[in-house]
């Protein structure tokens, strides 16, 4: 025999056991339980192997939505409302350079079109540049502060709040911040004088904001992992178990047992392992 033919026979050897193996009626031959809710059993099925009990689809979803819906939002301390009220700031003090000519009357219709409804006798003190000056770098400084440790929103009502920071999450108490009204008095109390307290009073009530705002994104990533903590099994079933009797009427559980199983079944070929029919088509022919 030479060597050509000898590699002919061998190739189609192995097609003939590749075809065997694929066609084998033993390759699979998963059992199917059609049972349905509140039928009585005909025999004992008994679990042949360890295998786990798996909620059904609308039930997982259930529980993940509402492990979701208890997350408590997580906060910011946004720096874009921080220069903003910063921002209106030096815009309401811009007035006083631009318009050194006119007089408080015509600044403060200036500052109303424009918004900042400031009164009267707070633009005539502000005309003084001296005591312009020391306000306004007065205020930058202590509203930095204010802003970085952060004013909460007046609509909340736990006695903490979820923060991050830098990807932190950390647990604040609300006395560690400032409401508004706090920070409205924070400011006011720093002032040196009667006069300058009420100037301050007067910019703090249009340039104040909270800045402590919901931040979506981590927020949206603490629920997705409340959804993914959400176990989707409800049990184990152990090997030589009964799953269900004779005679047994048949409940969801029952049900979702059997659903498990059938599961499981894909997932093991429990009949034959593929590398155990392999060697068996193999032997046809070695």
């Amino acid at each position: 025999m030479n060597r050509t033919k000898l590699y002919l026979i061998i190739l189609v050897s192995f097609l003939i056991a590749l075809l065997h193996f694929i066609i084998n009626p033993y390759r699979y031959h998963n059992f199917v339980y059609d049972l349905k809710l509140g039928e009585i059993a005909e025999k004992d099925i008994i679990a042949n192997y360890d295998f786990y009990v798996y909620k059904n689809d609308e039930t997982v979803k259930a529980e993940q939505e509402a492990a979701a819906a208890k997350v408590q939002p997580i906060y910011k301390v946004s720096e874009n409302l921080k220069f903003n009220a910063q921002k209106n700031l030096d815009f309401i003090f811009q007035h006083f350079a631009l318009y050194t000519n006119k007089d408080a009357a015509s600044i403060k219709e200036n500052l109303l079109q424009n918004g900042y409804d400031l009164p009267l006798e707070s633009v005539e003190e502000l005309l003084n540049s001296d005591r312009r000056k020391r306000i306004y770098e007065f205020l930058i400084e202590e509203l930095t502060k204010i802003f970085n440790i952060g004013i909460y929103p007046d609509n909340y009502h736990y006695q903490k709040i979820k923060i991050a920071k830098a990807n932190r999450i950390t647990n604040y108490e609300l006395k560690r911040l400032y409401s508004l009204e706090e920070a409205k008095n924070k400011l006011v109390s720093k002032a040196t004088s009667d006069k300058n307290k009420k100037i301050v009073q007067e910019l703090a009530n249009i340039i104040l904001i909270e800045n402590i705002v919901v931040d979506n994104e981590m927020t949206d990533l603490q629920q997705q992992k409340a959804r993914e903590n959400v176990p989707l099994t409800i049990g184990k079933i152990q090997k030589n178990e009964k799953i269900i009797g004779k005679n047994q009427k048949v409940t969801a559980f029952e049900l979702l047992k059997l659903k498990s199983l059938q599961r499981a079944q894909k997932e093991q070929h429990t009949s034959k392992e593929d590398f155990e029919l392999i060697l068996s088509s193999l032997g046809i022919f070695f």
